[in-house]
């Protein structure tokens, strides 16, 4: 092949590739106009959601900010994000229905159009609109007639029972953005029932007011009250009245964002609405209850599956378990020095465990208890530890759970929960617990 033919090939390939590239621009292109939903352009490009009712004179705008939905029409506050959400996914997902040729010649007011029902004003980042008017229901069918962008359609009652609704309901239900599972929670009661909690080991576990984990049958009233839906709006902010029984403070963190919530018998002001919001006084029952009567009598709580290492010392010893496809294994590391160097080497012993010993051990420790018998954690260090770990490289800094056992003089063992401030008699040994397991 001479050079004249190779540049020939070469620029043809070039030339060719530019016009495959074209032609899959204009396809994507001419998909995107015709969309057979509802919605002239994707959801991600919708700026904000008009709905009106010309005939009773009132309007909701919202508009899409910041990763939320806020309400500025016909007054300010959070929008519902589940029902505008839940509108635009169903007008993206329907199809569009032609009227027969009949109703097209119809009056507009006998069509419903003067004035329309509803109207639905679609805004996009880009400027462009999408009007959707809601006429009368067909007579010969369960459709509504209706007209998109000035062509007239068969709308389904779905979408209707979506618009057809009161101001209020567009408004957000909930007193806070941050979910059901909030990192970290803090009750400041008037009566002196105050305590916090922070996210660990899949529960709450208390950091003030006591020593311990919610129990399952609080963190579910804990999961009520962060979930809990608004009843009714009341007045907006500032009040020029005072609400009876304040019955304390509310904080949710998240990262560094905070939300507080003042908290009456049954209803809330939270700093993240501009209005008093009524709420059911069930779901405030948790932040009556003293810390004793929400917390689990359980020590440690962990998911004994997700624990793949851990490294348990007794005293200067220190021994380091490890998961394998064919059971736990121990690892014991012994400190020598090399011949003529004076230099400290690691070395280390390795073996498996007998079958099914480490997770009886993993066992026992989850079903420890709290009882009566409690003291002071001990000032001086323990006699020793067991940290478990879901990291196949173990570190105490990082563990999952950290147990720390001391022995008294009489012969009695406390236990504490890593860092806890409060250590509880066990009638177990855990150094021969140890011992048995590498013995």
């Amino acid at each position: 092949m001479n050079v004249v033919n190779k540049v020939f090939l070469i620029i043809f390939f070039f030339t060719a590739c530019l016009f495959t590239v074209w032609w899959f621009q204009v396809y994507l292109e001419e998909e995107e106009v015709a969309r057979e939903g509802l919605l002239s352009q994707t959801i991600s490009k919708v700026r904000s959601v008009k709905v009106s009712r010309p005939g009773y004179g009132h309007s909701v705008l919202l508009k899409y900010e910041e990763g939320r939905w806020l309400m500025t029409e016909p007054l300010l506050d959070l929008g519902n994000l589940s029902l505008v959400d839940n509108l635009l996914n169903t007008l993206n997902g329907l199809k569009k229905r032609s009227v027969p040729a009949g109703i097209g010649s119809q009056r507009a007011e006998d069509l419903g159009f003067d004035p329309a029902q509803h109207i639905l004003e679609i805004e996009y980042v880009d400027g462009g609109y999408d009007v959707l008017q809601v006429g009368h229901r067909d007579a010969s069918s369960d459709f509504f007639i209706a007209s998109l962008n000035g062509a007239l359609v068969f709308l389904e009652p779905s979408i209707v029972s979506l618009i057809h609704r009161p101001v209020n309901s567009w408004r957000s239900e909930r007193y806070h953005n941050f979910g059901v599972y909030v990192p970290e929670i803090k009750w400041e009661s008037e009566s002196g029932n105050s305590w916090s909690l922070a996210r660990e080991n899949a529960g709450y576990r208390f950091v003030e007011g006591y020593d311990g984990y919610l129990s399952k049958q609080s963190e579910n009233l804990l999961a009520s009250l962060l979930g809990a839906s608004i009843t009714d709006f009341g007045a907006p902010l500032p009040l020029n009245y005072e609400i009876p029984k304040f019955l304390g403070v509310l904080s949710l963190y998240r990262g560094g964002d905070v939300a507080t919530v003042e908290v009456f018998s049954n209803a809330i002001i939270s700093s993240e609405r501009e209005y008093v919001l009524g709420i059911s006084p069930r779901k405030l029952g948790l932040l009556l209850l003293d810390p004793q009567e929400l917390a689990s009598r359980q020590l440690f709580r962990f998911d004994a599956n997700h624990i793949v290492s851990a490294i348990v010392k007794l005293g200067e010893e220190e021994y380091v378990f490890s998961r394998k496809s064919a059971g736990w294994r121990v690892r014991n590391d012994l400190s020598f020095y090399g011949p003529g160097t004076g230099e400290a080497l690691i070395s280390y012993e390795e073996e498996y465990l007998r079958p099914g010993v480490f997770e009886k051990f993993l066992e026992i420790i989850q079903s420890l208890e709290s009882g009566e018998n409690s003291i002071t954690r001990p000032a001086r260090e323990p006699d020793g530890l067991i940290a478990l770990s879901i990291s196949k490289k173990p570190n105490l800094k990082k563990a999952k759970l950290i147990l720390c056992w001391w022995k008294s003089a009489n012969g009695e063992t406390f236990i504490a929960n890593g860092d806890s401030s409060v250590a509880h008699k066990v009638q177990l040994s855990f150094e021969a617990g140890v011992r048995s397991l590498i013995d």
